[in-house]
């Protein structure tokens, strides 16, 4: 029999997973969420159920814009229904229908319509790592603005973004500089550069870091590693290596080779 005072930290959890979703919560409010879900496989599960979805639409929207009307529609009607203190059944449904949509746009259309060419390229993880990763051939950066606030660990950097920030472990490579990235939509992320004193192939490894679904591998091939999936792929020259921890996407980007850079990653994995 679970404990009534579980139970009620459950409720709160529960509570504060719709605000998540939108990128409302404090940075106390997030380190409370997050800080239950790593000890709470039953919570763990519905915010993984909510993130599936939620990526399900914006892997939908990356294709093709949807029309001004619609997107307000869409966000309409899930901002109604997914208040911070409905419950989580709501949430799911309200999120569900919306993903249904879509998908009902693509196959009587062939794709989503489109009206604008104003698509938020910014969250485009390529045009991201291309106009701002330290071995980028292309350091213009005209749709991001870049703070560096200089060597912060992730319970810095979370204070500062938002969202769960991690520390990563690279063999040799020691945390040299933090970044908070701002993109023209309004989005933020965290670039953490990882430098080694012995490895001259490489002056930094760029570890990226948003929520969820905000910057995304695209052709990427999947490995599991440890039970955890993880994205493979190249951006230019770069390697990328990419898996998702307490709703955070962490993106490893390296002029390394795949598999140099994939053995680098495994033991945070």
């Amino acid at each position: 029999m679970k404990d009534s005072s579980q139970g009620e930290t459950c409720r709160n959890c529960r509570e504060l997973i719709g605000a998540a979703l939108d990128n409302e919560l404090s940075s106390g409010e997030t380190a409370e969420l997050m800080g239950h879900l790593d000890t709470c496989p039953h919570c763990r599960e519905e915010w993984d159920k909510f993130l599936a979805v939620k990526a399900g639409i914006k892997n939908i929207l990356a294709k093709e814009p949807v029309p001004a009307h619609l997107e307000k529609s869409l966000s309409a009607a899930l901002a109604k229904e997914s208040g911070r203190y409905k419950r989580r059944q709501s949430i799911t449904m309200a999120m569900a229908a919306i993903l249904i949509a879509l998908l009902g746009l693509v196959f009587l259309n062939g794709k989503i319509p489109s009206n604008t060419k104003d698509e938020a390229a910014a969250q485009r993880l390529a045009s991201i790592v291309d106009a701002t990763s330290h071995n980028t051939d292309n350091s213009n950066c005209q749709d991001c603005r870049i703070n560096f606030v200089g060597r912060k660990d992730g319970e810095e950097m979370t204070k500062l973004a938002g969202f769960a920030v991690f520390d990563s472990k690279l063999g040799s490579f020691e945390l040299s500089g933090s970044d908070l990235v701002q993109v023209k939509d309004g989005n933020k992320l965290v670039r953490l550069c990882y430098t080694s004193k012995t490895d001259k192939r490489v002056n930094c490894i760029d570890v990226y870091q948003a929520p969820s679904g905000t910057i995304t591998l695209a052709q990427a091939t999947e490995i599991e590693i440890n039970g955890k999936k993880l994205r493979q792929g190249k951006i230019g020259r770069q390697a990328v290596v990419q898996y998702t921890a307490a709703g955070t996407d962490l993106t490893f980007v390296s002029p390394l080779s795949q598999e140099e850079l994939t053995a680098l990653v495994k033991p945070n994995v």
